[in-house]
């Protein structure tokens, strides 16, 4: 599907991933080992570090959104976003204690979620309903081909020259995005009547009145977010699926794998190693997956068994561990099942979203519900590190690991059962059918 305005934003969307992706396979001990956490309450520092990295990028992908839909557009966003992160980024070379850290991790965070939010407003402005699956898969094509090399690179970069080397790398790749942000994306958004560059002309209505309404004040902000959170079926994708994803990509993969990885011996390169399996999974099924979520237009469905899948690729560790298999080849086989329900799942939570608040897009436009949807789902990354932290204070991480998977599992069983008995129709209308037929 030709697409040309996406494929523009590929390069620095990929490097300004790639950038965090770098830390992935030795952030946990980094920020464990280099600045003066006590031992006894470690693990739970280390998630409230990496809460606060996802609480700063909560709040900036709601700002992010809203702005990126105003005159200046999601270039601007995009920039001022590496430019945040890149200081966050580097900061961490500088910090000497839990205070000064945390800071940094927050910078690093605001930045990255203004960046995630752009990118976002950016792909759905330059693609219309039948493209809007396929669309999203390349961002999260981008995502994970930073998530593949990231680890790779970075494992290798830290036993060769250390830690303090991969922040400098990931330092030097953030301010070579901003650079190519400024290069390659268009000053402004696209025409609204050019039905070649947005959906259609409801859309173009919509983000009209969505700019309206947002220079009414953050008074008007809060009644469209409220009004958007009445739609029970956008709170129950919200609850059901899209925190517990989150909460296991940020407290399952980012936290508990790699402390998995080195609870056994593992050094960086193994941890990377295991991590690169999840980008390599969803590298190989997106293009698969993505074109057949589109045309079979079943996305409850989809989402549901993604988050299923990825929640037992989780709980199978543990249990394989139970019977005396663990190791490196477990991990990795629990890895890949993870990546291959988060490829189910998160394209299609943004088609899902968009028809389950079809009323809400048509009355605020795209951003605002696309904003909200990032903001509450952050609230999954937040909570992610936080969960994982208290569970290590009772359990090995393996064992932590399948009890987050656990969860996941039996949140998607209820949201697909809530589907399955009221679909798309009004709460009111299905509960009405019920009683007739019984």
């Amino acid at each position: 599907m030709h697409m040309p305005a996406v494929s523009y934003i590929r390069l620095p969307l990929f490097l300004f991933f790639l950038s965090e992706a770098l830390m992935r396979p030795i952030l946990p001990r980094f920020l464990g080992e280099n600045f003066g956490l006590p031992d006894g309450d470690q693990h739970l520092l280390i998630g409230i570090l990496m809460s606060g990295f996802m609480v700063a990028s909560l709040l900036s992908v709601l700002i992010g959104s809203i702005y990126s839909e105003r005159r200046r557009g999601p270039r601007w966003i995009f920039l001022c976003g590496a430019i945040i992160a890149g200081c966050g980024m580097y900061g961490h070379i500088i910090a000497g204690d839990f205070a000064s850290v945390f800071l940094f991790r927050v910078m690093t965070g605001f930045g990255y979620g203004l960046v995630y939010a752009a990118a976002q407003v950016y792909i759905a402005q330059h693609t219309d309903s039948g493209q809007r699956t396929a669309g999203f898969s390349i961002f999260l094509a981008v995502i994970v081909a930073a998530e593949i090399c990231g680890p790779a690179v970075g494992g290798l970069v830290t036993d060769r020259f250390g830690e303090e080397r991969v922040v400098q790398a990931a330092t030097f790749v953030i301010a070579l995005a901003a650079l190519l942000c400024v290069l390659l994306l268009p000053r402004f958004p696209p025409d609204i009547t050019d039905p070649n560059s947005v959906p259609n002309e409801k859309d173009g209505l919509a983000v009209d009145g969505a700019r309206n309404q947002l220079m009414d004040g953050w008074r008007s902000h809060w009644n469209m977010f409220l009004e958007v959170l009445s739609n029970t079926r956008f709170v129950v994708v919200l609850v059901c699926f899209a925190i517990p994803a989150k909460a296991l990509l940020t407290g399952g993969l980012f936290l508990l794998i790699p402390l998995t990885v080195f609870s056994t011996g593992g050094a960086a390169i193994e941890s990377a190693r295991v991590l690169m399996a999840y980008g390599i999974a969803i590298l190989l099924l997106l293009p698969v997956l993505a074109p057949l979520a589109d045309r079979w237009r079943g996305f409850g469905i989809w989402v549901a068994t993604g988050g299923m899948a990825a929640g037992l690729g989780f709980v199978l560790p543990n249990v394989w561990n139970v019977f005396g298999s663990e190791g490196l080849t477990v991990l990795l086989f629990g890895t890949i099942l993870f990546g291959f329900g988060q490829t189910l799942s998160i394209p299609t939570q943004v088609s899902f979203i968009l028809r389950v608040a079809d009323p809400q897009v048509a009355q605020f436009g795209m951003g605002p519900v696309l904003g909200l949807y990032r903001f509450v789902e952050r609230l999954g990354s937040l909570a992610g590190p936080l969960v994982a932290g208290m569970l290590l204070i009772i359990y090995p991480p393996a064992a932590a690991l399948m009890w987050m998977g656990l969860g996941a599992i039996a949140l998607a069983a209820i949201g697909l059962s809530w589907f399955l008995a009221f679909g798309n129709r009004n709460e009111n209308e299905a509960i009405d059918a019920l009683l007739v037929e019984t």
